[in-house]
């Protein structure tokens, strides 16, 4: 089953409406509905600048939850064409309005999109109270736009600070455990990670993290161990509730034996060897995906073949929803992949991140990671749409 992130595209038939007057559509969050009114001046909060925004379009959001990270879609390329918006996004800003005045809320440019294209995609939150939401835009002199992903995502890193955020713990298991579990540091790049720039490996990119398995170490998960337990490392942070967990896998290093599985998303109760968990992991020889699963502690792990990925870059999705731990695989990040028939795991809180595991060597070998992001998770994804623009 094929899945697309929720978006809405510039048509043939004008389906955005950029450049047409008329009368604003309305822009609602779950529940709410109503008009949204143009107001003459500058946004409230923070991002608000100098210069003036002339233009402005509804975001009509469909059944999202407060705190929903949901993506919007818009032919930025032909406002950029048109005069209408700078080509860098500085003047592209989502308002939200909630009765008492409009205030810019942050907005992340989306990872695998760009400025000036036809279909740039950006991501913000539905915020906690009902209101309106609209996209603004038109102002020559903007610059410096809210864009935190603190304020967007659960958690989100694209490494190109050169440091390693809190909360990341590197947790071999099984015959990997030659160390303790050692909590990463916030600027911290310690054994098991390099981040570039900072601290760069050998033909590591910038702006992405190296996880290297541990040197002492090798093993598999249970699928092919006759002890039923996980012998892998495991870079992971803790979430609790319904989230979506994401990743993009840049590079692996040349040495991984072939059956090493390096890379992919996986959700553990705990850094235990023989923990209920779920996971898709990518085979380093042929890139060969599976959905690994063990559904009680100490019970034996199933795998699921979940299709091939040759090339690089891969993406890869852990999605949480009540007890349903699902799994889906991208080739772009956008165009997403069910794979696998998940794992139901009831435990509120549990750690999600990156496996590695080297069934045929004990050295050193490592996995690039360019992001991770996590978002609140739905059982459904929402949809949001861009109305007609129309003047400020």
């Amino acid at each position: 089953m094929l899945r697309r992130a929720p978006s809405f595209r510039a048509t043939a038939l004008g389906l955005l409406l950029f450049g047409l007057a008329g009368t604003m559509a309305s822009a609602c969050a779950t529940g709410v509905g109503g008009e949204d009114e143009d107001d003459a001046g500058p946004s409230s909060g923070a991002g608000a600048n100098t210069g003036t925004f002339t233009l402005v379009a509804p975001i009509d959001i469909m059944t999202a939850p407060a705190g929903y990270t949901i993506p919007v879609s818009f032919d930025h390329g032909t406002l950029v064409a048109d005069g209408k918006s700078l080509a860098n996004g500085d003047d592209v800003r989502v308002e939200f309005d909630d009765g008492s005045g409009p205030v810019e809320i942050d907005r992340i440019l989306d990872d695998e999109s760009a400025w000036d294209t036809i279909e740039t995609t950006i991501f913000f939150k539905v915020q906690d109270t009902p209101g309106t939401y609209r996209l603004k835009y038109g102002n020559p002199l903007a610059t410096d736009p809210p864009a935190n992903g603190a304020n967007v995502f659960i958690y989100y890193d694209t490494f190109d600070s050169g440091v390693v955020d809190e909360g990341w713990t590197d947790s071999p298991m099984g015959s990997a455990l030659t160390i303790d579990p050692t909590p990463i540091e916030q600027g911290g790049d310690g054994p098991p990670i390099r981040v570039c720039p900072g601290n760069c490996g050998l033909s590591q990119t910038e702006g992405t993290l190296r996880y290297t398995a541990d040197t002492g170490g090798m093993g598999d998960f249970a699928d092919t161990a006759t002890n039923d337990v996980d012998n892998v490392s495991f870079l992971n942070r803790g979430v609790a509730g319904d989230f979506i967990f994401e990743t993009k896998v840049t590079s692996l290093s040349g040495n991984l034996s072939g059956m090493s599985r390096v890379g992919g998303a996986m959700v553990r109760v705990a850094a235990q060897p023989d923990a209920v968990m779920g996971a898709v992991v990518r085979n380093a020889l042929n890139g060969q995906q599976t959905v690994m699963a063990r559904a009680s502690l100490a019970g034996p792990v199933d795998a699921s073949a979940a299709g091939d990925q040759n090339t690089l870059p891969a993406f890869f999705r852990a999605q949480r929803s009540g007890a349903s731990v699902s799994f889906a695989v991208s080739a772009n990040g956008r165009l997403w992949t069910n794979v696998g028939a998940g794992v139901a795991i009831a435990d509120d809180q549990v750690l999600v991140g990156i496996p590695f595991a080297n069934p045929a060597s004990g050295s050193a070998q490592s996995v690039d990671i360019d992001w991770v992001r996590i978002r609140l998770g739905f059982d459904s994804e929402p949809i949001a749409q861009l109305g007609a623009e129309s003047a400020i």
